[in-house]
């Protein structure tokens, strides 16, 4: 999810290269960064065994089985049913 709301600006070598001050890639992940903050909205990076999350959000309906090919869409997913967690117990 993160990388889908903020992708590096550039890859070199395989490695990530940070943008210089004056870029317009920088400019333009500053002001997404701003207006998530602005929507209350937050970027977790967290780790957990992956085939045993897939299998429960496959099981609770939350993906399809197409869709857990999908990276992008585990993410969302996952987000998507913290999101739910935390709208239940913040009540």
């Amino acid at each position: 999810m993160a990388q889908r709301l903020d992708p590096p600006t550039s890859y070199r070598g395989g490695k990530s290269q940070k943008a210089p001050e004056s870029s317009p890639c920088r400019g333009e992940r500053q002001r997404r960064a701003r207006q998530r903050e602005r929507d209350g909205l937050a970027v977790f990076t967290i780790v957990g065994h992956h085939d045993r999350l897939v299998t429960a959000l496959l099981a609770t309906g939350h993906l399809t089985e197409s869709a857990a090919l999908r990276r992008e869409a585990v993410n969302q997913a996952l987000g998507q049913v913290l999101d739910e967690w935390s709208t239940r117990w913040a009540k």
